[in-house]
């Protein structure tokens, strides 16, 4: 008996394990709690106006933002369609770097900038994997060049996501 359940012991240590990292990989737990700092300087910062993307079809909001910096400028960005992530251009580098990126499923819902911080924050929404549905939130610092952090959110703790004030151009 004794050399039967040392057999089956690692067994379970093992399909425990399994089960813990996929417990794990579910993602991060949801903040709950409007006074936690990053949802705070979320909502303080300003938010960008919207406005159609009109290179897709149809049409979904885009925000861009130029932002000065000591020495230059960057132009942040996010569009709400496939394959798309919060972008910032600086003005002294030739490519663009990927600010965040949401996840499958997950798209740009809204952009806001605390210009005299110089730092980008960003919310994104749907269905992650296209199994589960979440609001992403996340901190750029322009002056480090990095991503500060990024937890999940209630949606409920946030404001509801502004349109362009224009209306949908339809194609």
């Amino acid at each position: 008996m004794e050399k039967l359940i040392g057999r089956r012991a690692p067994a379970l240590v093992v399909g425990a394990a399994v089960v813990l990292a996929l417990a794990g990989a579910a993602g991060p737990c949801t903040v709950k709690n409007g006074d936690h700092p990053l949802v705070r300087a979320y909502l303080s910062a300003e938010p960008v106006t919207p406005v159609w993307n009109p290179d897709i079809s149809p049409p979904e909001p885009m925000w861009i933002q130029k932002v000065e910096l000591p020495g230059g400028f960057v132009t942040v960005s996010a569009r709400c369609c496939v394959g798309q992530g919060f972008v910032a251009r600086f003005s002294d580098e030739s490519s663009p770097r990927t600010m965040f990126t949401p996840g499958d499923y997950v798209y740009p819902s809204e952009l806001r900038v605390a210009l005299r911080e110089r730092v980008v924050y960003g919310r994104a929404s749907g269905l992650a994997g296209g199994i589960t549905k979440v609001t992403r939130v996340f901190a750029y610092d322009l002056d480090r060049r990095r991503l500060v952090e990024t937890v999940e959110v209630d949606p409920g703790l946030l404001p509801p996501v502004r349109e362009p004030a224009s209306p949908r151009p339809s194609r």
